[in-house]
């Protein structure tokens, strides 16, 4: 318990000795002045007894005070750092932070079992071992983010991987969603089944993501929800800002890219006192990248932490990240994203679904 606290429980304590005194003494008091004078009236001892209510209440309410103030404990779980947690005990602070009163109290829980913040390089990651014996890092991307499929409330904590090792086509043909995908396919058979260790599988926690279900409507309400319990980000859970993604001629797709979901804590940090308003792109540039003729987008400002320790730790073998955005016009490509180039930009471009990406993998406990 930290200073104030103790602080706060010894006035509490004597409050409550004077508030246990308090009848004793004005019944003790009132016989005496009864005995030696027969001026003594009934006022006296209800002014004596509403200053022992008073003191009554006030040790309730400092009591009430320190019980706000208490972060609840996980049964069987001890505090120590990230790395040292098994899948099965941060699982368990998950489900606390799930079932926190609110996003603060959750946060609260995350701090005092160490999960650290998701933009911490030093705490917010932790290795998993795959089933091949290679290993690759997961990291704190947010808590009380996505929604759990089966309707109970917020997942506790999300991860996002970095690089993985495993590889295949987002799908082998043009106009594919991500609800149809061969990707999402080999992510919840393959990865889930073969791939990633069964402890952590065990505890994964489905959610329900949303991406783009008819290419080339602007209305929202065509997006499609799908349950997933290994998943690919969205370019707006990266980026979190749709104008960042489209250049001018599609800003009619808005609603429809803004509908795929809100950007994780891991790509912003809010105590990062570079970022601005001017941050967040109005619009995009495009040129013709000469290596695989396709069409790449430059945007114009960086709409995540320049702080950004994820970010700056992401390799691949290939020039982009697989997301699970398509082009919101045909769906004849899907977007694909870049780590920060420079100080002052960020780029993504498009791909064809058969084309090569790296694969970062979000799940939920």
């Amino acid at each position: 318990m930290n200073e104030a606290m103790s602080r706060r429980t010894f006035l509490g304590l004597c409050k409550g000795t004077a508030a246990a005194l308090a009848p004793y003494l004005v019944f003790t008091m009132a016989g005496c002045s009864a005995r030696t004078s027969d001026n003594a009236t009934s006022g006296d001892d209800a002014s004596a007894q509403t200053d022992a209510a008073g003191d009554e209440g006030q040790q309730d309410g400092g009591q009430k005070e320190e019980q706000e103030d208490e972060t609840p404990q996980v049964a069987g779980v001890s505090p120590q750092s990230l790395s040292d947690y098994s899948w099965d005990e941060i699982a368990q602070i998950a489900a606390a932070i799930s079932a926190a009163e609110s996003d603060e109290k959750g946060y609260k829980i995350a701090q005092a079992y160490n999960i650290a913040d998701p933009y911490d390089m030093n705490g917010g990651k932790r290795t998993v071992t795959l089933a091949d014996g290679s290993t690759i890092d997961a990291w704190v991307a947010g808590f009380r983010h996505d929604d759990k499929a089966d309707g109970s409330g917020k997942a506790g904590i999300t991860f996002l991987t970095s690089v993985t090792p495993f590889q295949t086509d987002f799908n082998t043909s043009k106009g594919w969603t991500w609800e149809k995908s061969e990707i999402r396919k080999y992510l919840s058979s393959t990865v889930m089944n073969e791939k990633l260790p069964q402890d952590l599988v065990s505890k994964i926690v489905p959610v329900s993501k949303v991406s783009v279900g008819d290419p080339g409507s602007t209305d929202p309400a065509t997006c499609v929800t799908t349950t997933d319990s290994v998943w690919l980000p969205s370019l707006m859970e990266i980026m979190g800002a749709a104008r960042s993604l489209l250049s001018s001629d599609y800003k009619k797709y808005e609603p429809i890219v803004e509908a795929e979901g809100s950007q994780y804590t891991l790509f912003y940090d809010p105590n990062d006192e570079t970022l601005s308003s001017e941050d967040i792109s109005a619009g995009s540039t495009s040129f013709i990248d000469d290596e695989t003729q396709l069409r790449r987008y430059e945007v114009s400002f960086r709409v995540t932490s320049r702080k950004n320790a994820f970010l700056k730790s992401l390799t691949g073998t290939y020039d982009g990240f697989w997301t699970r955005s398509i082009a919101p016009d045909d769906g004849g490509s899907v977007v694909a994203f870049c780590k920060p180039d420079g100080e002052t930009q960020m780029d993504f471009y498009y791909i064809y679904p058969w084309g090569k990406g790296n694969m970062m993998l979000g799940f939920c406990l």
